[in-house]
């Protein structure tokens, strides 16, 4: 009889690690019911964001995946686009969210520096 160990769920250690990153971002390739499970996982991961998309449309080795981006009080339909071009809107966003933050934690007098420029600022 071959016995199994349940593998360390490495998404719900880092979300709810002592040192956690400020941002934990994680994915949910799911078959069914996308939004409600990508939803259930944010929520019992403990992570800040979740990129979903619908592995029953052969993300997989196709050149494209049509994702959702979640957060806790926001869903987008990113639509469907190259891998890369999908993982430079994950970066451009992640950017955006950093220079939001850091803005945040500055008083308004030193706050001068001007926010970087995104070539690309899909999505919205």
């Amino acid at each position: 009889m071959l016995t199994l160990k349940e593998n360390p769920d490495i998404l719900k250690t880092i979300s709810n690690h002592k040192n956690r990153p400020a941002l934990v971002v994680g994915f949910a390739a799911e078959t069914e019911n996308l939004i409600a499970n990508a939803t259930k996982k944010l929520n019992t991961k403990g992570c800040d964001w979740i990129l979903a998309n619908n592995v029953a449309e052969n993300a997989f080795g196709g050149e494209e995946n049509h994702v959702f981006w979640l957060s806790h009080n926001t869903q987008e339909d990113w639509g469907t686009h190259s891998k890369a071009a999908l993982a430079e809107a994950l970066v451009a966003k992640i950017i955006r969210h950093i220079a939001e933050k850091e803005s945040q934690n500055h008083a308004p007098d030193q706050n001068n520096e001007q926010q970087p420029k995104l070539a690309n600022d899909f999505p919205a």
